[in-house]
């Protein structure tokens, strides 16, 4: 690994992050660590300067040989006690130069002094330190994945184990999980930094667990580099990704981050039911069948799966599903051997049969498909299994239990291992919470007063820690219809814009509708109310929204920023349709005609997608004249600029991507989940540097556990920039419709084994609970790394039925409400 990352320090690697540092003004330098990306550094440490016209060409010096010039750049250093020495410089470029900060440098400011090969002088300034400890990051921007590498002891033989994959598709590094468990003694990790060689003392914090630090020198080699060497211990398994960070002489460094291994309960003995009755974790269709747990049949423990033909006819199929618990994991699996089996029991099954299916997918297509039939007819309990390569490019894969005929199915004592080691199936959280777990709620999370913006940030202290450099915020909600979720959201954006630069407000509503609105918050153009109300979904059409937009408003007009609103949803066509339209009729009237054809039909689909099954048969060819429409805008983006700004044109081609997604979703040829991550992107890419706040429901944000959601898209594309925040509910009332206009609902109270029960517990009306404080060896928190379940409801009324996950996976805090009132529906 640090062969491979390591000589991007020497290559154009940097580059892509020299904007943000290059200072404005022609002849100046911005030096920081070449590590931590802080303005501060330490003798015999290294050092990036950013500018422009900073060397001739591209050139790197040898790992370890440093150069006095470079690409006819050359680098001295005036340090606080007025000598000047030249540095060694390891890589030049015409925006950035490498050099290592002379060990003989004196503490205090010092004058950094480029000179170019044209004669040019650019001068900067550096704080030096002692020490000013730095890790180097895999992305080389001070943050997200380590640059590291590990070994362990797998069967008695020591082994390099992966602690980072690069992605193909992001075109960024990710951390790959740590099987803590499978190595004896833990897992020795190799961190590479700078700036930390003079320390007396050094220690290593893995979350807010300490780690031992085993080894610590000057990398061999590597001029400016440091080596340390942490352990971490079997005992900080089922952590998932925690940020790292040194402290040397009680200095800290930046954070980068690990993952370990962490493994998701999956019910693979169907021993466990959620407090409705339902499978936990299992998901069920199929029309025709029923499913449920058998107590009365059962190969081992206490029940069984069922799937029970009750009026399908051939060539229907029941089925039982659930994303693997591997999710988290896939990174670390790839290429390697994964097996699934179960035992299968039948009855009176005269046609079909039941079996397994195993499901692969890549970041935006179906990578394979597996299918074992096992047992048909009346049979005993059947072995069944399927065993396939994981696919390099995996991102998420789906167990499925099959039943394609007439009679009963039975499944039981489900197994899968990656390279014949086993995934064990810890059992979830239950019953009722300890003192201990209480106290540790009540002593750690952080109350405030209200959920209405306009009240000041007194109480909301806890924010900034919490968010720290994130740069996209996903706020939660466990149902769409409740107040105060509504409100709180609201309130944290408020903190967000006027304390930490974020500028735009992303909410899961269809685009073309949302921007509309986004024009009234810039221009003052159009009202509202009518304009909420032409967002077409009745969620949005509440006094909570109009406040928060009057709000953003009235920021605008005071000078204090800019701030957007915009849509990244596309489930209704007709808006993104009127968008095109007319941009075609004007620019390309030869075109109109067929796109007016090819939307037309789009539009049926659309409409029937809300009343039916719309079949791949008549999907795909609908698909494939909207695809046409949108190839067509793309291929002539360069003719419409001759006549139309960027900004038209391309919100034209958006809008075209929208009708695509919609129609393509209403058949299953993408997921909705995935389009609205690709949309997400696009304001991003309209908004360079902005940072964004997702509004959406939990179930959408969360990192992992609920399938590949826009959380897990967003996660993968940013890493540690993105920060998910659930809202829950103990009791109370919410909005959702049936039949007729919506109303207000109760949502049945909480119950053990639910995190909101636990925070009901607490006594705390309202809470936010920071997860990344949870301690692996602390009984008192780590109840937070099992699985358990949260309660959830969408558009329509239920009795919040609950999903299961990991929430220190999914989510990096949670903010809790005991008691919610439903949203105040505008007439």
């Amino acid at each position: 690994m640090i062969q491979k990352v390591q000589s991007c320090l020497f290559t154009v690697a940097l580059l892509l992050a020299a904007p943000a540092h290059a200072d404005d003004a022609p002849n100046r330098l911005t030096c920081l660590s070449a590590a931590s990306f802080q303005p501060t550094a330490a003798p015999d440490s290294r050092v990036s300067a950013f500018g422009t016209n900073l060397a001739a060409s591209t050139e790197s010096a040898t790992h370890a040989q440093l150069a006095e010039s470079l690409a006819g750049t050359s680098v001295t250093v005036e340090d606080a006690a007025g000598d000047v020495r030249m540095a060694g410089i390891l890589f030049a470029s015409p925006s950035q130069v490498d050099f290592v900060l002379p060990s003989e440098t004196s503490i205090g400011i010092a004058t950094i002094v480029l000179r170019n090969a044209a004669g040019d002088s650019l001068q900067g300034s550096l704080l030096v330190q002692k020490v000013a400890p730095g890790l180097f990051s895999a992305n080389q921007n001070g943050r997200g994945p380590a640059m590291a590498d590990a070994t362990g002891s797998v069967g008695g033989v020591q082994t390099s184990l992966p602690v980072v994959q690069f992605d193909e598709t992001y075109r960024r590094y990710r951390t790959v999980p740590l099987d803590l468990t499978a190595s004896d003694g833990g897992i020795t990790v190799s961190l590479y930094g700078t700036g930390a060689r003079a320390a007396e003392t050094l220690t290593a914090k893995l979350g807010v667990q300490d780690v031992e630090v085993i080894a610590f020198a000057p990398y061999d080699g590597h001029p400016g580099m440091d080596k340390v060497d942490i352990l971490i211990p079997p005992s900080l398994a089922n952590r998932g990704t925690a940020s790292l960070q040194l402290t040397a002489d009680g200095v800290p460094s930046n954070s980068v981050t690990l993952s370990a291994l962490h493994y998701q309960y999956a019910n693979l003995g169907f021993e466990n039911v959620t407090f409705n009755g339902t499978p936990w974790y299992w998901n069920y269709a199929g029309t025709g069948y029923s499913l449920a747990f058998d107590s009365s049949v059962h190969r081992s423990g206490k029940k069984s799966l069922r799937i029970k033909n009750t009026f399908a006819n051939e060539p229907a199929m029941g089925f039982a599903y659930e994303v693997l618990p591997l999710d988290n994991t896939i990174v670390a699996a790839r290429g390697k051997n994964l097996r699934v089996s179960a035992w299968i029991k039948t009855s009176k099954m005269t046609r079909g049969s039941a079996g397994l299916m195993l499901l692969i997918d890549g970041p935006s297509e179906r990578l394979s498909t597996d299918t074992a039939a096992c047992a048909s007819g009346t049979s005993d309990w059947q072995f069944c299994t399927i065993e396939r390569i994981v696919d390099p490019e995996a991102a998420f894969w789906y167990l499925v239990l099959t039943q394609t005929g007439d009679g009963t199915a039975w499944f039981d004592d489900l197994e899968f291992s990656v390279d014949d080691v086993v995934y064990p199936d810890n059992p979830p959280l239950s019953g009722e919470p300890t003192t201990n777990q209480l106290e540790w709620v009540q002593s750690t999370a952080s109350p405030f007063l209200t959920a209405d913006a306009g009240n000041g940030f007194d109480d909301l202290a806890w924010v900034k820690g919490l968010v720290g450099d994130a740069k996209i915020v996903g706020l939660g909600e466990s149902t769409h219809g409740t107040s105060e979720f509504f409100r709180m959201k609201h309130r944290l954006f408020e903190y967000l814009a006027t304390n930490m630069g974020f500028t735009v407000l992303a909410v899961e509503a269809g685009m073309p509708e949302a921007y509309r609105l986004n024009d009234y918050l810039l221009n003052g153009v159009g009202d509202p109310v009518s304009l909420i109300r032409g967002m077409q979904v009745w969620r949005w059409n509440t006094e909570e929204i109009l406040d928060m937009v009057r709000w953003m408003r009235e920021f605008n007009e005071s000078g204090k920023g800019r701030l957007q609103f915009a849509g990244f949803d596309m489930q209704l066509v007709s808006g993104a349709i009127r968008n095109v339209l007319p941009f075609l009729e004007r620019a390309d009237p030869a075109f109109y005609s067929t796109a007016i054809s090819a939307y037309a039909e789009a539009q049926v689909l659309n409409d029937a997608f809300y009343r039916e099954v719309i079949s791949s048969t008549r999907g795909i060819p609908v698909a494939a004249a909207v695809i046409s429409v949108r190839q067509h805008l793309q291929e002539h983006r360069s003719d419409y600029l001759m006549n139309f700004d960027a900004r038209t044109v391309d919100w034209a081609l958006q809008n075209a991507i929208i009708v695509e997604q919609a129609t393509q979703i209403a058949y299953g040829g993408i997921s909705r989940e995935q389009a609205m991550a690709a949309n997400i992107e696009w304001i991003l890419q309209q908004n360079p540097g902005a940072k964004m706040v997702v509004w959406a429901h939990n179930n959408h944000i969360a990192r992992s556990s609920y399938g590949p959601r826009l959380g897990a898209y967003l996660d993968r594309a940013h890493g540690v920039d993105y920060l998910p925040i659930a809202q829950l509910l103990h009791s109370g009332y919410y909005n959702a419709k049936a039949e007729g206009d919506p109303g207000a609902y109760y949502a049945q109270l909480s119950t053990p084994g639910t995190l909101e029960y636990v925070l009901h517990s607490t006594g705390m009306p309202m809470l936010a609970l920071d997860l990344r404080k949870v301690a692996t060896d602390d009984p008192a928190s780590s109840w937070l790394l099992r699985d358990m379940e949260i309660r959830s409801t969408g558009l329509y009324p239920s009795q919040l039925w609950t999903q299961t996950g990991t929430l220190t996976c999914d989510f990096d805090a949670v903010i809790f409400f005991e008691h919610t009132t439903p949203s105040k529906l505008l007439p």
